[in-house]
């Protein structure tokens, strides 16, 4: 809430906290089924124009203090008696909204993995660092993480702070796409050592850094005119989307 009253009217973060808490005091909270203000007090939160209202509407003559303390205990006790049946009830429906889309997740002791954490100089803002390695394991949901180069060289973390860290070479290709892209070079090499005079049957022994992207590149259509259309175009687009990696 601060975070969007310092964007939204470009003021400063101090200026907002009163009228932010009073918000916050005063708004009927989901889980409780009443606003804080109302169960601490036993009434709701009376703003400038509901006093005004009141003075208007209240009629003059003595009020029974006995009265009002008796009723402002019952209120209080079956508003605290609602909020915890409430809370149960918000607890049992958020905690299956939750597991719906949870994975088992675990870490061992010296798992790179990427920490969410706040941006040094904008306490406001936070992205993932890393990659950090796992010091141990404390339970299922913390660990201590190493952080070297900031303040704190070790660091408590939740789970929902943390997720894997892969290295570039250990991506398989084993989806669709890598077993695709890995046919259409084989094919093209095979191309190229037939236009070359030389036997495709002898592609095994051929190291793939002999292979001239340049040449291919200036003759595209002729060396990959053995392939069928939509693998044609597909293999194209690719090559000229990433020109820059075949020089």
């Amino acid at each position: 809430m601060i975070r969007t009253y310092c964007h939204d009217t470009e003021k400063e973060w101090d200026e907002g906290i009163p009228v932010l808490l009073f918000a916050v005091r005063e708004s009927v909270q989901e889980s409780l089924g009443f606003s804080p203000f109302e169960l601490v007090f036993g009434h709701e939160a009376r703003g400038p124009l509901k006093l005004l209202r009141e003075k208007w509407l209240s009629s003059e003559g003595d009020s029974n203090i006995l009265k009002y303390v008796m009723d402002f205990r019952s209120r209080l006790t079956k508003a605290c008696e609602l909020a915890r049946a409430n809370l149960s009830a918000a607890q049992t429906r958020m905690k299956s909204w939750y597991d719906k889309n949870t994975r088992p997740r675990s870490f061992s002791s010296g798992d790179k993995v990427l920490v969410f954490l706040p941006v040094p100089g904008a306490s406001l803002k936070a992205r993932y660092y890393g990659p950090y390695v796992v010091e141990k394991k404390i339970n299922n949901l913390n660990y201590v993480i190493q952080t070297p180069g900031r303040r704190k060289k070790m660091r408590l973390c939740h789970i929902n702070q943390m997720k894997p860290y892969f290295e570039r070479n250990d991506f398989p290709m084993s989806d669709n796409k890598g077993e695709s892209a890995e046919i259409m070079v084989t094919e093209i090499i095979k191309t190229v050592e037939v236009c070359n005079g030389r036997d495709a049957d002898s592609l095994d022994s051929v190291p793939h850094s002999k292979l001239r992207n340049s040449e291919i590149l200036k003759d595209l259509t002729c060396k990959i005119k053995h392939l069928s259309e939509p693998l044609q175009d597909e293999l194209s687009s690719l090559l000229h989307e990433y020109s820059h990696l075949f020089s």
